[in-house]
């Protein structure tokens, strides 16, 4: 048979905010099949579907706008409801006008995972659905024939500076923060899906990389202020002026203060873990533009 359909990625939707820069998308459901042989028998008489856990996830290079729309400790889907989509392919080869699909999810968590940059790169953060049944709608609602957000603004972002246990970290090579949000969904009667999503600790973990490998910190580390700075580049290469800053405060450490490999030079690790001061999150978001 030949091929007659070809989808790929388009814009996302959080509540209201179209969130352009999308590099990947992904629709799990997690089917769980119940089949296992009785009596005796190699193969199993009766097959059941007991259980999804409905999880999509995406990346994006457009921070900005996704930290705006849903931030360091997540949002709930509930109030801002995630919509991923399928972009058709036309038959000369370019992006349809028709024929898209739309993945709706309105019940449960969507959670950041991770906010990575290398040196001269383009950083990228993930997140993750923790999708709950509301009583009401499945889960995933599928649409055909849907309309795509349009793209009004995007952005690209790099690394720039960093301060870890309060030293200024020079000459960076990578930075990553793991927003630490340990969830999970809880169900009960046998239901097919989930209906309540808990979240048991939040633990970010901010890790940097530089090739300055000179005494940063003592060997036992320093508890102090942490703060991330990217910045915005605007086409053609050349910095905007807008900064995006991910800071807090707590305990830093190496984890590494010097590693090399064949004739390249150098580099040390740094990791910090932003603690609760009993009046901020742990990581806060600052815009200055």
């Amino acid at each position: 048979m030949s091929v007659t359909t070809l989808h790929g990625l388009a814009p996302v939707k959080i509540g209201s905010a179209v969130i352009a820069g999308v590099t990947a998308t992904d629709n799990g459901v997690n089917s769980d099949i119940r089949d296992e042989p009785s009596s005796g028998e190699l193969a199993a008489r009766i097959q059941a579907l007991v259980g999804q856990k409905v999880a999509p996830s995406f990346t994006t290079q457009d921070i900005a706008a996704a930290l705006a729309a849903c931030g360091a400790l997540g949002c709930s889907l509930a109030t801002y409801p995630l919509k991923l989509f399928a972009q058709a392919y036309g038959d000369n080869g370019r992006r349809a006008a028709s024929g898209h699909v739309q993945y709706h999810y309105q019940s449960g968590l969507l959670l950041p995972q991770s906010l990575d940059c290398n040196h001269q790169g383009d950083a990228t953060l993930s997140y993750q659905g923790l999708v709950t049944w509301d009583g009401a709608h499945d889960p995933l609602v599928i649409t055909t024939g849907a309309t795509l957000p349009v793209i009004t603004a995007t952005s690209l972002w790099t690394l720039y500076t960093a301060v870890l246990g309060g030293v200024a970290i020079p000459q960076l090579k990578s930075v990553r923060i793991n927003f630490g949000i340990k969830a999970e969904t809880e169900g009960a009667d046998s239901d097919i899906w989930d209906s309540k999503p808990s979240i048991s600790a939040v633990q970010p973990v901010i890790s940097v990389t530089s090739s300055k490998i000179a005494a940063l910190l003592d060997l036992l580390g320093a508890s102090g202020s942490c703060s991330l700075v990217f910045r915005e580049r605007d086409d053609g290469g050349a910095f905007s002026g807008h900064e995006l800053t991910l800071s807090g405060s707590g305990m830093t450490a190496f984890q590494k203060p010097f590693g090399a490999s064949g004739n390249k030079p150098g580099e040390c690790t740094i990791e910090a873990r932003p603690k609760f001061d009993g009046v901020n999150d742990p990581i806060t978001i600052t815009p200055n533009w």
